[in-house]
């Protein structure tokens, strides 16, 4: 049997790229990271780290999660997931590993904000939730062993960024690439789950990436951008 491969293949030149979104993501080594693009009818979702993080699967009761209907962000051309209130939500769980710092983005899109505060991207610390939610105004809030808001509602039919980083003892929020507010946090955070959507919000998501080191005020506006 005689095989041959040629030089441009064996070096990966001709691997096809992913979007601007995706690779500039990839380029901060997320732990894991879900586009959240699957094709209409899809029933989880797939991660792409390359670390083989679970899929986030479906968990709750109501209507599911839709995929491939919904636009995201317009800089690429992938789908989004859709979540309507009371319905399903997006979840995995993964043997909890601690890192030095953490940091939890996505693109986030809704129309209104929900009846309670909810969360909606993150996962799971020692003792309470890391994540990035909306309260009943539709300002931000993060969590970060306390909570803390961010000052405008976001609940306004725009597309918008959310980040929430964490480096050892300041929780940061970012909205659209912009700190907007921070917290003293002590302690050390593990990342054992990954939440996306809450069974509260109507909304769209895309994007969604954990990180086991804090993303820099850089790093956050370049995904944001």
């Amino acid at each position: 049997t005689i095989t041959a491969s040629s030089r441009l293949a064996r070096l990966g030149l001709n691997a096809q790229w992913r979007s601007l979104i995706e690779e500039t993501f990839l380029a901060d080594s997320p732990v894991a990271y879900y586009p959240l693009g699957e094709p209409e009818g899809s029933t989880l979702a797939a991660d792409v780290s390359g670390l083989g993080a679970p899929p986030l699967r479906m968990v709750g009761a109501g209507s599911a999660v839709t995929f491939g209907q919904a636009t995201g962000p317009g800089t690429d051309d992938l789908t989004a997931a859709t979540f309507v209130a009371s319905g399903k939500t997006l979840a995995a769980s993964t043997p909890p590993q601690s890192y030095a710092g953490i940091s939890v983005d996505m693109f986030f899109l809704a129309t209104a904000a929900p009846a309670f505060t909810s969360f909606f991207v993150g996962g799971r610390d020692l003792a309470t939730t890391f994540g990035i939610g909306v309260t009943s105004s539709g300002v931000p809030i993060a969590a970060v062993g306390g909570t803390f808001n961010g000052p405008t509602n976001i609940c306004d039919g725009l597309t918008h960024h959310l980040a929430l980083t964490w480096d050892g003892t300041t929780g940061r929020l970012y909205v659209d690439g912009v700190e907007v507010n921070n917290a003293a946090s002590a302690g050390s955070p593990e990342i054992g789950a990954m939440i996306v959507g809450n069974t509260f919000m109507a909304m769209t998501a895309a994007h969604a990436a954990q990180y086991g080191t804090a993303l820099s005020a850089a790093r956050v506006l370049a995904h944001a951008t």
